[in-house]
């Protein structure tokens, strides 16, 4: 079973990941790793402290010889800011509307909100990104990518969501391309210019993300139990991301007024390739709880950033007196990023089921499996030898 435990602070030491579970012969890809932590970092409308921050993962166990051993991995992100932090690391007691400060103070029953503030902060998901990018290789020997992109921030949007999802290739060079991870150089340039007006404004945007996952296996998930419907997983790990407050799977926004009969995927046979196929992907991959083969498609809903210069109407929980929340650094815009941070999650889930399905501690084993799975989904529907012993009832 793949277990992951954090921790550290925003302006702590730095940022600590234990992987417990992480099979034996990956390739510690540390290159791959600090390139999606740097994709994390960028993003038009992104804070001051990116410029601070230089996010690069040390693996401090669980590696030789750049691959992993089947032991234990400790992941350690450094903050640079923390030679910062005595100057600026001062007590507050008055909630930021939107944030865990309030919420929190009442389930801990204490009034300085400081530590709250500094473990509840955004700053956690650089290690998100970092364990995430570690599964993404994983998955990589299985023939799965993954790309996160922005459909739309503030009230702009690309006017055709599926107009650059060909294949995973063309949609990832445009994402790594734009400032705002957008598929679109159109839409991107109108979304930068969103931002730089709600900068102007002191105020902040939300927005739109997509996560695509390409060539997942059949078969991931179940339905014996609510808990192990992969849609309530992925859910549950794109809700987990700070400032994220709704996820929809395939085309629901727009199958949800159809007729049953336009909304599902008709199941299709192609007699020349001897397989299934689907001429529409309303479902979004998955069907019953389980992964049906088909690009899984996520998409998260992410309110606007809550800190802001001018401050929100909030009270000082010493006093009772009507105050303005205080203003800490932050971001204009974080979709950007939170697209990286749902990519990092998704593979992180989806390495989970990937184990728990063909598991073992070795990759040579859990290869084995998969492949010998993959061979019965190509062959299910060969013609049937009358003399095979095995099909009769």
């Amino acid at each position: 079973m793949l277990r992951i435990l954090t921790s550290g602070e925003s302006h702590g030491l730095g940022l600590t990941a234990i992987i417990d579970g992480f099979p034996l012969g990956i390739m510690f890809d540390e290159a791959f790793i600090n390139a999606k932590l740097e994709q994390r970092q960028k993003g038009f409308g992104r804070s001051k402290r990116m410029r601070i921050e230089t996010d690069i993962v040390h693996c401090l166990s669980g590696v030789s010889n750049g691959f992993t051993t089947g032991n234990p991995i400790t992941l350690f992100i450094e903050n640079k800011d923390y030679k910062n932090s005595f100057k600026s690391h001062k007590e507050f007691s008055i909630p930021r509307p939107g944030h865990a400060d309030y919420a929190a103070s009442c389930k801990f029953q204490i009034e300085n909100l400081q530590n709250i503030s500094e473990r509840a902060s955004a700053r956690m998901t650089a290690m998100t990104v970092a364990v995430g990018s570690l599964c993404e290789i994983f998955l990589q020997n299985f023939g799965v990518s993954i790309i996160g992109s922005v459909t739309q921030i503030g009230s702009v949007s690309i006017d055709d969501k599926d107009a650059d999802f060909v294949d995973f290739e063309r949609l990832n060079k445009n994402v790594y391309q734009s400032l705002v991870r957008c598929s679109s150089a159109e839409a991107s340039k109108k979304m930068i210019a969103a931002i730089q007006e709600a900068k102007k404004k002191n105020d902040t945007l939300g927005g739109i993300f997509q996560v695509r996952s390409y060539h997942v296996i059949p078969g991931l998930g179940g339905f014996n139990q609510l808990e192990n419907r992969i849609d309530g997983i992925l859910g549950q790990a794109i809700l987990s991301i700070p400032s994220v407050k709704g996820v929809l799977f395939g085309n629901i926004l727009e199958t949800h007024a159809m007729y049953g009969s336009r909304a599902h995927d008709p199941i299709m046979f192609d007699s020349a390739a001897q397989d299934i196929y689907r001429p529409s992907n309303h479902a979004g991959g998955i069907e019953g709880g389980i992964t049906n083969g088909e690009k899984i498609i996520i998409t998260g809903y992410v309110k606007p950033i809550n800190t802001l210069p001018k401050g929100i109407s909030s009270v000082d929980l010493k006093t009772a007196e009507q105050k303005k929340a205080p203003y800490f650094r932050s971001d204009v815009c974080a979709v950007p990023a939170i697209s990286v941070i749902a990519e990092a999650q998704i593979a992180l889930e989806l390495a989970r089921l990937y184990l728990e399905r063909f598991g073992s501690v070795h990759l040579a084993e859990i290869k084995k499996n998969f492949n010998d799975y993959k061979q019965w989904l190509n062959t299910r529907f060969r013609k049937i030898d009358d003399t095979d012993s095995d099909n009769t009832i």
